[in-house]
């Protein structure tokens, strides 16, 4: 009867114990990608107050992933992976350190794409 009690009680600290793992695990992969998103915002930020182009453009992205930056640090809507697909574009974009036209409305499109996910108001 002992080693009954004693097992379901080793058993039932386990389970515990490996609850409290699985939070943990999730608190930390999610505060990873939050941490990441945030620093890719602010690359991009950099990265377009460097570039040479017209002024009233350079501000609206700025501004914008600045808007961005700060909803994600208060709470991040975006998956890591959704992420990884939303970064690839945008540094494609910026790559090359010049933005076209078409470029310029692509990453509205990006930009439109993460408020949603954010659920940031349209202006």
């Amino acid at each position: 009867m002992k080693n009954q009690k004693f097992s379901l009680g080793c058993g039932g600290a386990a389970l515990i114990l490996f609850i409290l793992l699985v939070v943990i695990s999730m608190s930390l992969t999610k505060s990873f990608v939050k941490f990441g998103i945030v620093s890719d915002l602010i690359r991009y930020r950099t990265t377009i107050l460097m570039m040479d182009m017209d002024e009233e453009m350079k501000k609206s992205l700025v501004s914008n992933f600045e808007e961005i930056r700060r909803s994600i640090s208060d709470k991040n809507n975006i998956g890591f992976f959704q992420w990884i697909t939303i970064d690839t574009s945008i540094s494609s974009i910026l790559a090359d350190e010049k933005i076209s036209a078409d470029e310029y409305d692509l990453l509205q499109s990006e930009i439109k794409e993460i408020k949603k996910l954010q659920n940031i108001p349209e202006e």
